[in-house]
């Protein structure tokens, strides 16, 4: 059973509400990583180079926080996460997969499992 239907995300001294997308910031998020990646990103999911590594993580953390979390964007004063470079982009990088990653797999494991007791 998952319990937390909403993360508080902490970034650079601020905390940011995020609940888990509907169905529509889902298609939105998963759009998105098709458009930041122009059409490649199941490429760059199978090159396991570094750059693309790095990149991935850009592309998801770039499509999640610009659907569920815009409030970050607005006080980093960027209108994309790509504006910012990799060492600015480092603290957010870890805030995607450190804290909001583990939780967004949680409940992925709902969307692939009917069994699950939400």
């Amino acid at each position: 059973m998952i319990e937390k239907r909403e993360l508080v995300l902490q970034v650079r001294g601020n905390n940011y509400s995020i609940k888990f997308p509907n169905v529509g910031q889902l298609v939105d998020i998963e759009t998105r990583k098709q458009q930041y990646s122009a059409g490649m990103y199941s490429s760059m999911v199978n090159n396991f180079t570094n750059t693309s590594l790095y990149a991935l993580d850009v592309i998801d953390a770039q499509a999640c926080f610009g659907v569920l979390a815009p409030d970050l964007l607005k006080d980093l004063k960027v209108k994309t996460l790509s504006q910012l470079d990799p060492v600015d982009f480092e603290d957010i990088r870890l805030a995607y997969r450190d804290q909001f990653l583990p939780w967004f797999k949680q409940w992925e494991s709902v969307l692939k499992d009917t069994n699950v007791t939400v």
